[in-house]
């Protein structure tokens, strides 16, 4: 290939970001292994795959192509740390050849054999984790000994991020990612991995205004890459930002629906965990009709034969979502005598939502008989259970979810009886079993946060100036979310705070401005229209 066909090539090829990441290679071939690298730091694993094949087409011996190829096995390290494919990623490494030593043998410089040594650590004996911080350390390495090496200084923060397990709640690794990742990204504005790291370093409620800047950088660097698509809207969820929010998972979505036909997949291969995300963005925005559209988009593919169990619980917690976030009841169907005997995985949300429904239509034979049966699936061994919502929780994290949703219901149901400091006590249960969970850094998990409930639990307990401050609370962990915005505005109206009150409904009438005009919205309405001058 001559340089001129070369950069045109480079010119027509996807937009993917820019990396520098010296090898040994030849022209032709490290130009798809550049080209893979970028695709790599967006997480675009398959495509990745298929451009590090061309570079080992292209030159058979290339060790680093090979790396590449298994490095795209680890899949994301940093929201689901066990679905490392072990088998393919040592495959694909036996094909530059047999053992760890002939194969360090064909790396031709000292640098390249570090880069092979690490990735032989990343997959080789031992425990998952022990073998992630044995990975770091090995990056750690290579940065000191090529301190002008950005590719290694790319690969130690997303190293670093591996190391990181929700259960441990721990924010140490994730605060020296995100020191490496802005240090790299402040000397190159379009490397993809600098962006996306400091996204996931900065993936939390405290956190999150510090990626702000990344988040919107991202997807102008890597376009052509869904992933690129979808990630910034961690940050625009944990600031309210729904526009964005709604913006980015839409694009993300059509993306992988286009990659699916470009492909000739199957449309269970689409991202239905941005469209589940854009779902709730248009929740808090009160488009309702649109929320009902993404739905409908993902209904007939999980109704399908050939459908997945993770597809299918997508589907019911999409709608339970709806339902808790509406108060719509009768928006679908809840199969509730399948949900009381049925299996847990999937339908831990639908099946809260059924005991939220029997509550308020009074029915609290079936709300007792569905708190039973969350208490039962709360006795049952970890091991046993299995989360299906996007590998967006561990299996930790899903325990305890389904032990607040138990706690949630019982307080509804002790509301509703008039055992108001009893129901009091089971929300405060619940708030601190929520502290045991890592913060969410996506739509609510639990689906239904236990601080803002406690505060419909005071303020339907006639405190509501015990309410407000809880609230408010609530808006600082969760900015502009709308059932918080409203349980505020309402606390206020109570108390007589017309002020204060006014200052929610309005961030309500904004938020909803492009929505249905339900009757929370009148609601908004009816307040401000009376204390207008």
């Amino acid at each position: 290939m001559s340089f001129v066909t070369l950069a045109l090539a480079l010119l027509l090829a996807p937009q993917v970001g820019t990396v520098d990441f010296q090898t040994s290679a030849t022209p032709a071939a490290q130009a798809e292994f550049l080209r893979g690298v970028a695709i790599l730091h967006s997480f675009g694993f398959k495509d990745a795959i298929d451009v590090f094949h061309k570079a080992q087409a292209l030159e058979p011996d290339f060790a680093l192509a090979y790396w590449g190829e298994a490095m795209a096995c680890n899949g994301n390290p940093l929201t689901t740390p066990t679905e490392q494919d072990l088998p393919a990623a040592r495959k694909a490494l036996s094909k530059l050849a047999r053992t760890r030593e002939e194969r360090a043998a064909k790396a031709k410089t000292e640098r390249e054999k570090m880069w092979m040594e690490a990735v032989e650590i990343l997959y080789g004996d031992g425990e998952k984790e022990a073998r992630d911080w044995a990975y770091a350390d090995a990056m750690e390495k290579i940065v000191a000994r090529y301190p002008e090496d950005l590719e290694a200084r790319a690969f130690h923060a997303l190293a670093l991020l591996g190391t990181v397990r929700r259960a441990g709640n721990d924010l140490r690794q994730q605060m020296k990612a995100a020191v490496v990742a802005e240090d790299l990204f402040r000397e190159h504005p379009m490397h993809p991995g600098a962006a996306h790291y400091i996204i996931h370093a900065f993936d939390d409620p405290l956190h999150a205004p510090l990626a702000l800047y990344a988040a919107d950088r991202f997807a102008e660097i890597a376009p052509d890459v869904e992933h690129a698509l979808h990630m910034p809207s961690h940050i625009y969820v944990q600031l309210g930002l729904w526009d964005k929010t709604v913006m980015s998972n839409r694009r993300a979505y059509a993306a992988s629906v286009e990659w699916v036909r470009a492909k000739g997949l199957s449309d269970t291969k689409r991202d239905f965990h941005a469209l589940a995300w854009m779902e709730y963005g248009y929740l808090q925005r009160g488009e309702l009709q649109k929320a009902r559209e993404c739905i409908e988009e993902i209904r007939p593919i999980a109704e399908r034969e050939d459908t997945t169990e993770r597809i299918k619980a997508t589907l019911s917690n999409m709608r339970a979502r709806y339902m808790l976030e509406t108060g719509d009841w009768d928006a679908y169907p809840i199969p509730v005598d399948e949900l009381l005997k049925g299996r847990y995985a999937g339908d831990l949300y639908l099946l809260l939502a059924a005991g939220f429904k029997a509550v308020n239509q009074g029915d609290l034979k079936t709300a007792d008989a569905i708190e039973r049966r969350l208490a039962e699936i709360e006795g049952q061994e970890t091991a046993g259970l299995k989360s299906h919502f996007q590998g967006q929780v561990t299996l930790e994290d899903l325990k305890v979810s389904t032990t607040i949703a138990q706690r949630e219901l019982a307080a509804l149901a002790r509301l509703v009886k008039g055992e108001h400091q009893e129901a009091a006590r089971l929300m405060e249960e619940a708030m601190v079993k929520e502290k045991d969970m890592h913060p969410a850094y996506g739509p609510p998990e639990p689906i239904v946060p236990p601080f803002e409930l406690y505060g419909y639990v005071l303020l339907e307990s006639g405190r509501a100036e015990e309410a407000l401050p809880v609230f408010e609370e609530m808006l600082v962990r969760m900015p502009n979310r709308a059932l918080a915005t409203l349980g505020a505005a309402r606390s206020a109206e109570k108390l007589g705070r017309r002020e204060v009150a006014g200052k929610h409904y309005q961030a309500l009438r904004s938020m909803w401005s492009e929505g249905e005009r339900t009757r929370r919205f009148e609601e908004v309405e009816r307040f401000l229209a009376e204390t207008s001058p």
